[in-house]
């Protein structure tokens, strides 16, 4: 299925860890056909010399994405994606958090190695197994059918 028309932003959020492999995510969507799918990283705003809050919030008020998805990944630092989960929850009412954040984390992820802050959240948040060795189970599969779900 080919997402021409779907114009609507799109934010993938992860440690700085995973900046490539959320990259990489982005290209399959984008090839997919989706027209804006955004990676904080990749903005660049070393002109306006912001702070990273005002960053996010910039990002998040000039873009409003429609979607936004947490990667949380086996071994790797996931100390950003908190503050960017935090951030959004302050951000958003609860309805309209739960309307917009999923959480996709990679097959076997340990979530006892999460914060307490993320894991008392997780009961609260649409959330999602990925496993990019098996094509029906990729992060841009999944996400692809998240969003064809919920934009009808």
């Amino acid at each position: 299925m080919k997402y021409s028309q779907y114009e609507e932003s799109v934010l993938l959020l992860g440690g700085r860890e995973t900046l490539c492999y959320r990259r990489q995510v982005q290209a399959e969507l984008i090839e997919k056909g989706f027209k804006k799918i955004i990676i904080m990283e990749d903005i660049d705003d070393k002109d306006r010399h912001l702070s990273l809050d005002d960053k996010f919030r910039n990002i998040i008020d000039e873009n409003d994405p429609r979607f936004i998805f947490a990667f949380f990944h086996n071994n790797r630092n996931m100390e950003g994606l908190a503050f960017e989960i935090g951030w959004i929850c302050c951000y958003y009412k609860p309805l309209r958090l739960f309307s917009k954040l999923r959480f996709y984390y990679e097959k076997n992820y340990d979530w006892s190695k999460a914060s307490s802050y993320i894991t008392d959240l997780f009961s609260n948040i649409p959330h999602y197994e990925f496993d990019d060795l098996q094509y029906y189970s990729k992060a841009s599969t999944k996400i692809m059918r998240t969003i064809s779900i919920n934009s009808k």
